[in-house]
């Protein structure tokens, strides 16, 4: 029985010094990491747009606050002119 888990052990000892060679060879591998970003137009992003757009398709740039704040306005005077009149009354009087 013992000869049975000595072979055992030797296995055992076989694939664990194996699989740490395994990872020495990944670390000391190098790669090289390309940009997503190919900016074919004339724009000019910050830094901080351009880190975005590189996380990859998933991600969206933000809007231009100034932009963002007049759609909000038009949006909510759409909203309120399209409410019931008896509600759209109660919102002027107060």
């Amino acid at each position: 029985m013992d000869s049975v888990y000595q072979k055992l052990y030797k296995k055992l000892d076989a694939l664990q010094e194996h699989k740490s060679h395994g990872k020495k060879n990944k670390e000391t591998m190098k790669y090289t990491v390309h940009t997503r970003l190919v900016n074919l137009t004339q724009m000019k992003h910050s830094s901080e747009q351009i880190n975005t757009l590189n996380l990859g398709l998933n991600y969206a740039m933000e809007k231009d606050p100034k932009q963002f704040i007049n759609t909000l306005i038009i949006d909510t005077e759409n909203g309120i002119r399209h409410l019931d009149i008896k509600i759209q009354n109660t919102f002027i009087d107060t």
